[in-house]
């Protein structure tokens, strides 16, 4: 008997060895392909975090895209069984689809959370019972096992099972304190997530109920906007009406236009042909130019020529205004010209500019009721007058508030003219009625040059709002008296074209020059 329990506890202690020494391979073995299986599934949880992570921080940005990342994330954590992975993702979805406002969706996701958060519970406390359970299985098997033994062995085996037994329900009783206390924590959290949730369906009904009111004010709003829009189509259909009576007006007007177009041009035929010719000019010169440049079709700018038996007469003369009003007082300065040095042969240069004077006063206060000379339009003419002898070699000056350039023997003579206007009805001369031109005699030799001009020229303004002025037209003038009259006409009109470029023309335009010996 003895040597029988001998032999069983050498071979219980060899099958022990052997046992142990298969669970230490076992071990091993099941200890690499863990760490192999575990560093994969490492790998697969991690970029289900990512996707989680990712989604979640764009959500407030773009909800959409936030939703694609997070939808990947729970098709990979239902492949894979990472239901605590998956809860994120579901918690992330609700998240998502209340930032989007679609709070039923939300709803949805929250409870899938929730139910899973519970069956995870569920599932660790069942599996904690199985394993106890076998536990205690695996336990009596052993003991009864052992009953079989001797009666001595049993006597032993019986009080080392009772001290098993007493360890295990120790151990046990400390497994259900732990079980309680977990199922405690659990009932919590899940306390905790309800609550949670009661507190986000409250937000949402509240958000639900200020989307309402937020469509009411819409409707609202919308309501006005559609009753000023009509307001608008009315106000439309009204302009419109509008509108095409001003195109029928316009169209008059351009009917019109293209008339007053005409008449214009037969008006600038008809004042050029009042104008001296160049053949007359050439016959009586030794060289000349002539730069006539209206603003518009017609203006007030023009110059006058006339030969007497013993003198020769150049005028240029600057009218009030430009286009048709200027050209008017045009008309009436050549006409009085021709009355007063033509059919009077009044032939001295400030007498003939007084008697102008006086004509044109005449002429203007004609068409005055009263002919009060206060009621008078303060209209008229600047004038530059020379008068050559055939004679001697001579050449009078009488200027109304218009200069004489003369070069001879390359000393340069300005002669300013006098300070008051032809017909112009000034404060000064109104009461005092004492205007007076005076003559100035000059004496002529082999190439004498003369320039008469407009203020048009120096007037002129270029893009920026900068004259040319008097003194940049005397230098032009200075630096280039080498070159013939013709060309020195080139060069000015040169001048002033680059000097305008795209602005608007001032004002009328004339310069005469001419060379006399």
């Amino acid at each position: 008997m003895c040597n029988r329990m001998t032999a069983m506890k050498k071979d219980k202690k060899n099958i022990l060895t052997i046992i142990s020494f298969m669970i230490c391979g076992f071990a091993m073995l099941s200890n690499s392909a863990y760490v192999s299986a575990q560093s994969k599934q490492d790998t697969i949880n991690y970029e289900i975090k990512q996707l989680i992570d990712k989604g979640s921080s764009i959500i407030p940005v773009h909800a959409g895209a936030a939703k694609q990342y997070i939808f990947q994330a729970i098709e990979k954590a239902k492949a894979n069984d990472e239901h605590k992975l998956l809860t994120d993702a579901y918690m992330a979805a609700s998240e998502c689809y209340a930032h989007e406002q679609r709070f039923d969706s939300a709803i949805i996701y929250r409870e899938l959370y929730v139910d899973l958060i519970y069956e995870l519970y569920l599932e660790s406390r069942e599996e904690l019972l199985e394993y106890y359970d076998q536990l205690y299985s695996d336990s009596v098997d052993y003991f009864s096992k052992e009953l079989l033994l001797t009666e001595s062995e049993i006597k032993k085996t019986t009080e080392q099972t009772s001290r098993i037994a007493v360890t295990g329900l120790i151990i046990a009783v400390i497994l259900v304190l732990v079980i309680v206390g977990y199922l405690f924590f659990q009932r919590q959290e899940k306390r905790k997530i309800h609550d949670k949730l009661k507190e986000t369906n409250n937000l949402i009904i509240q958000q639900k109920e200020e989307i309402m009111l937020q469509n009411e004010q819409l409707s609202m709003l919308n309501e006005e906007i559609e009753t000023q829009n009509n307001i608008v189509n009315d106000h439309k259909t009204s302009i419109e009406k509008k509108n095409n009576q001003l195109f029928d007006v316009l169209k008059r007007n351009d009917d019109q236009n293209k008339i007053l177009t005409q008449n214009l041009l037969f008006a600038k035929e008809i004042q050029n042909s009042l104008l001296p010719s160049g053949r007359v000019l050439k016959n009586t010169f030794k060289d000349y130019f002539v730069i006539h440049k209206p603003r518009e079709y017609v203006g007030g700018d023009f110059y006058w020529f006339y030969e007497s038996p013993e003198y020769t007469f150049v005028v240029l003369a600057d009218c009030t205004g430009h286009g048709v009003p200027g050209s008017f007082i045009s008309v009436l300065g050549k006409t009085l010209l021709d009355k007063i040095v033509v059919d009077k042969k009044l032939y001295d240069p400030a007498k003939i500019l007084i008697n102008l004077h006086n004509e044109t006063i005449n002429a203007l206060a004609a068409g005055q009721k009263n002919n009060y000379m206060e009621d008078l339009p303060d209209d008229g003419m600047d004038i530059a007058m020379c008068r050559f002898s055939k004679k001697t070699p001579k050449l009078t000056f009488a200027g109304a508030k218009r200069p004489l350039f003369f070069f001879s023997n390359g000393d340069f003579l300005e002669i300013k003219g006098d300070k008051y206007s032809i017909g112009s009805y000034s404060r000064q001369s109104r009461w005092k009625q004492n205007i007076k031109f005076v003559n100035h005699n000059i004496d002529l030799n082999n190439n004498s040059l003369c320039y008469l001009f407009s203020d048009g020229y120096t007037n002129q303004m270029s893009e920026d709002w900068q004259k040319i002025g008097l003194k940049t037209f005397k230098q032009l003038i200075k630096d280039n008296l080498s070159n013939s009259l013709s060309e020195q006409k080139a060069l000015l009109e040169e001048f002033f074209d680059k000097h305008k470029k795209d602005q608007d023309q001032t004002d009328d335009v004339c310069v005469i020059g001419l060379k006399v010996s």
